[in-house]
């Protein structure tokens, strides 16, 4: 979801597609009843391989406000790759509540239809809703990280990982400020760590980010299940460890975005590859995160895992979140096929022109 510069970094790009894969190993992993930390029991070797990828995979919703703040920063920002986002958001709710209205009967009720034309307003996908008030505030943010100074941006950082992060993780709330990370003033926070990152290149001289990101993986994991068998409230591991805000989810989402920043990819074949997923990442959450998809297709169908050998589970977990992937990427591709038959992109052009004119009638009508 972040804006295109003109010279591409193809291990950001990767970094965008593992992102959504580990999206979808989350949602594999915790979904419902359906999901394999629901059906696991601590001290089993099941136990501690889904909590380890879990965590492994919990950075990922960070990673793609990161990746939109590094990005975006130097970038000139264009209303109308929110419109065109917009209606791919529209594409897939409008579509698949239809698609379900006239395939599985009772399934989609009048108001799920009236909802499905307005996926902002309601929140359709609460990731799209809160970055679509981020994408409200971004000219005025990049000039604001622009004009720091290095220092000052490095402290900007800081304070927004101790007062977002640490304290809302040691306040014991999860509604602390922030909503856990899922709301837009979370994701305000993690453009601008990232636009920090991005502008003035901050951690640049650090060694082996991909090494720090296994650690901050490891250590949770390590800490989820040394907690398991203290007389706890159950949901203190989780506080600590399995939020968006949590210490260690931030920091493992920075050092993944340097590893892939620094990423030289030279190979022809994985650059076409990765050229080809990237684009089409954001739909692998519209179409798999869908509560259609979800409660019709992909709930419970992976309890049976963790009656396998732990082995076996993880292997059942990878292979069923890069099957949604790829299946998902490929639905996209179409999708993609059929927009540009329908010059979308060309339409969200003309609207961008027509909202900026609005723009200045408003500005001339209440002058301040």
């Amino acid at each position: 979801m972040a804006a295109q510069a003109h010279s591409r970094n193809h291990g950001i790009d990767l970094l965008r597609c593992l992102s959504m894969f580990f999206v979808v190993l989350l949602h594999v992993l915790k979904w419902g009843e359906g999901g394999n930390l629901d059906n696991s029991f601590l001290g089993t070797p099941n136990y501690a391989v889904s909590w380890y990828l879990e965590l492994s995979a919990y950075c990922a919703v960070n990673c793609f406000a990161l990746i939109t703040g590094y990005v975006g920063v130097n970038v000139p920002y264009r209303i109308s790759r929110f419109i065109n986002l917009w209606f791919q958001v529209f594409f897939y709710t409008a579509g698949i509540t239809f698609l379900f209205k006239w395939l599985v009967p009772g399934s989609v009720s009048f108001k799920g239809m009236i909802q499905a034309f307005f996926p902002v307003l309601r929140l359709a996908y609460w990731y799209f809703t809160a970055y679509a008030v981020l994408f409200c505030f971004i000219p005025f943010l990049n000039p604001a990280i622009r004009s720091l100074s290095r220092e000052s941006a490095r402290w900007l950082c800081l304070l927004v990982l101790i007062v977002f992060s640490l304290f809302s993780t040691i306040s014991g709330y999860g509604n602390w400020l922030s909503q856990g990370g899922y709301s837009a003033i979370w994701l305000v926070c993690l453009y601008v760590v990232g636009g920090c990152l991005g502008h003035f290149q901050l951690w640049s001289t650090l060694k082996r980010p991909a090494l720090y990101y296994v650690l901050c993986c490891i250590l949770p994991t390590a800490g989820v299940i040394a907690l398991g068998y203290l007389p706890l409230n159950p949901g203190i591991a989780e506080k600590l460890f399995v939020s968006y805000t949590a210490p260690f989810c931030c920091l493992s989402s920075c050092f993944l975005l340097m590893a892939g920043a620094r990423m030289r990819i030279s190979s022809g074949t994985a650059i076409r590859l990765i050229s080809f997923f990237a684009p089409l990442s954001f739909a692998v959450y519209l179409i798999h995160n869908n509560p259609l998809i979800w409660q019709n297709i992909i709930k419970a169908r992976f309890a049976e895992l963790q009656a396998c050998p732990w082995y076996f589970t993880a292997a059942g977990a990878l292979g069923a979140s890069l099957g949604i992937y790829l299946a998902c990427s490929l639905i996209d591709y179409v999708r993609s096929g059929l927009f540009r038959l329908l010059h979308i992109r060309e339409l969200s052009l003309k609207l961008e022109g027509t909202l900026l004119k609005l723009k200045e009638w408003i500005l001339r009508l209440i002058p301040l």
